[in-house]
Formats: C-alpha cells, structure tokens, sequence
C-alpha cells in the first residue's frame, strides 16, 4: 500500500513539473504574408498569428511602402521595401514590392485597319486588356490593337485591380475619324490589317485547341478567340481556314 501511494506521489510531482515547463508562445508565430507586390497608392493589411505579444511594425524604406500601428501596409512609390512585425524576441519580415504602372502614351492615332502594339511599362503582373468601343477597336490579351473604324475608343489595362487608360482615335483612309472604316472591319467580324502584295493579313484570329487561323473572328464560331500575328500562328503549326482564305 505505502508502495502503491509513492508511486502515485512520483507520478503527481512529475506531471506538476512537466505543467511547470514554461511553453514559448513565440514558437509558433506567423506573418500572413511574406511577400506582397503592390501599386503605388494601394494598401494591404499584414496580420501576426500565435502570440499575444504585442507587435510593433516598421518600415525600413519609408518612401517606398509605410506600415501604421496594426499593420496595413501603403504603398507610396515603385521600389523595394521590408515590412518588419516585432512581436517579443520573434521579428517577422515581409517583402513588399511596389509598382508604378504607366503607358508611354495617353492617346494615339491609328488609321482604320491599322494595327499596333500598346506597352504599360513599369510593372511585371498579369495585365487585363479592354476596348470600350470594338466597333472602333479591339485588343488582343496581349496589348495589339487593330483600328476597325473611324471613331474613339478608350483602351484599358487592368493590374492588381487598378486601371489605366489609352486614347484611341481612328480614321478612316480618306482621313474622317468619324464615319465608316474603309477597311478595317467586315460584317462577318473584325479582320486583320494586310500588308505585302500577297493580300496577306498581319494579324490573325485562333483558338486555343484550333488548328486553323482566320481572317474573321466569327469565322466558324469560334469561342474565345486571340488575336495573334500571322507569324506567330504559322510558327504554331496552324494553317489558313479554307473558308476565309
């Protein structure tokens, strides 16, 4: 019997000094993000999980990204900051790159059945591309521009949620930026400026699984069609549509 309450004596006095371990609440502590890329007058919020700690935040570039006192990070201009989260003896970072997207021109002028290539420098994130008038002109997922008819278009690139914006003025051969193109659409959709004496057009219509390209983008009612250079589609394997060439 005094043997049997020793026992559990020693049992009670290690489980009391294992519960006396002091555990590091710190052990476990996260930063949400570690690194985030922002554009410039945009904002996030940074958040620090497992600890109760109180965390202090810092900048090392203040210029470039600011952080406040619960951790939204601003960005001010087109660089590299460290976003830095104390909480105790623990200090997490986060990289926060900022960008500053711009295009080299605000407005162009293109003639109907023209086409040309838009460039928004200064950043290296997946861009949206929109037309707000494709009677007027169309833009290809990669920035090119085919002038359909004489008008005004306004021509948007969508990064990180924030828009910037291109003026299109189109006019037709005979020099009106009103009326209709000469050449630059079709009532079977929209077509590609030729160039060379083959008739050939510069710019084509495919589709992701097709194996042809067109001149038309109803062409055999393609779904989802890119508009791409001829170069690019031969390059491909594709071969000219028997119905529109």
């Amino acid at each position: 019997m005094k043997k049997t309450c020793r026992t559990i004596l020693l049992l009670l006095t290690f489980l009391l000094l294992v519960l006396a371990i002091p555990v590091h609440a710190d052990a476990a502590v996260k930063i949400s993000k570690k690194a985030i890329v922002l554009l410039s007058g945009q904002s996030s919020t940074l958040k620090i999980t497992g600890t109760e700690e109180k965390v202090t935040w810092s900048s090392n570039r203040k210029s470039v990204a600011t952080v406040s006192k619960k951790g939204k990070v601003t960005a001010k201009k087109a660089g590299i900051a460290v976003i830095k989260a104390k909480a105790g003896k623990k200090t997490l970072k986060c990289k926060v790159a900022v960008q500053t997207p711009y295009f080299r021109q605000n407005s162009i002028s293109l003639t109907s059945g023209q086409t040309t290539a838009l460039t928004l420098a200064g950043t290296n994130q997946r861009i949206k591309w929109s037309s707000s008038d494709q009677r007027v002109v169309i833009v290809n997922s990669a920035g090119t521009v085919l002038a359909r008819s004489a008008g005004t278009a306004v021509i948007t690139a969508t990064v990180l949620g924030k828009e910037f914006t291109c003026k299109v003025v189109v006019r037709s051969a005979g020099g009106s930026s009103g009326g209709s193109s000469s050449g630059g659409s079709s009532s079977g959709g929209s077509s590609g400026g030729y160039t060379g004496s083959g008739g050939e057009p510069s710019m084509v219509w495919v589709t992701a699984s097709g194996t042809k390209y067109h001149r038309t983008s109803t062409c055999s009612n393609m779904k989802n069609p890119s508009y791409i250079s001829l170069s690019a589609a031969k390059a491909s394997g594709r071969g000219p549509c028997s119905k529109c060439f």
